[in-house]
């Protein structure tokens, strides 16, 4: 049980600093955004690659931060009953759902991504648009990272899961602001 616990704090650890990260990210793309507005109808001037940053920015926020909001159980869930259930009950049916729908999903499609990000690399692909961001190959990685970073948090999920299953219900899987289960 210990090696869970390990587990589980290093990978929230990681998926953590991965978070804070890109929340500040996200203040940067809102500046860039707002830049490429007052320079286009304020100056009548306009740089597709600066276009190009705030949006691949903005996917790096998403993908990257998956992991994160998963850790902080904050993806969109409907509630009818799972928010009745008891801890051992949720862990049940998020052990069900991350180890044979999240896990399966997610190496499906970073084996699917592989090809294309490793294509994009030979190529130092670049933006199609004339004058856009060169390195759309670092942006294609973000991909897999995506598939590892919400992969390592499914497995501290599903850790999770069996920690509660043991009767270590502390460790179970909520929301920060989420109260813990009646049983």
């Amino acid at each position: 049980m210990a090696a869970l616990i390990a587990f589980v704090r290093a990978i929230d650890k990681l998926n953590g600093v991965i978070g804070q990260v890109v929340g500040w990210w996200t203040l940067g793309t809102v500046l860039v955004c707002a830049a490429v507005v007052l320079l286009r109808y304020v100056v009548n001037v306009g740089f597709i690659w600066l276009q190009d940053l705030y949006v691949w920015v903005h996917a790096a926020v998403f993908t990257l931060g998956a992991g994160y909001t998963l850790m902080r159980n904050g993806h969109v869930r409907v509630d009818i009953l799972y928010a009745r259930w008891s801890a051992r009950q949720k862990a049940k049916a998020d052990l069900f759902g991350t180890l044979l729908l999240l896990l399966p999903w997610l190496a499906v499609t970073g084996y699917a991504a592989t090809p294309y990000v490793i294509a994009s690399w030979e190529t130092q692909e670049a933006s199609f648009s004339a004058g856009g961001m060169p390195g759309v190959f670092v942006l294609k990685t973000v991909l897999l990272l995506f598939c590892l970073t919400l992969g390592l948090q499914g497995l501290a999920v599903a850790a999770r899961c069996i920690l509660v299953l043991r009767g270590r219900e502390e460790y179970q899987h909520r929301r920060p602001d989420e109260a813990p289960s009646a049983q």
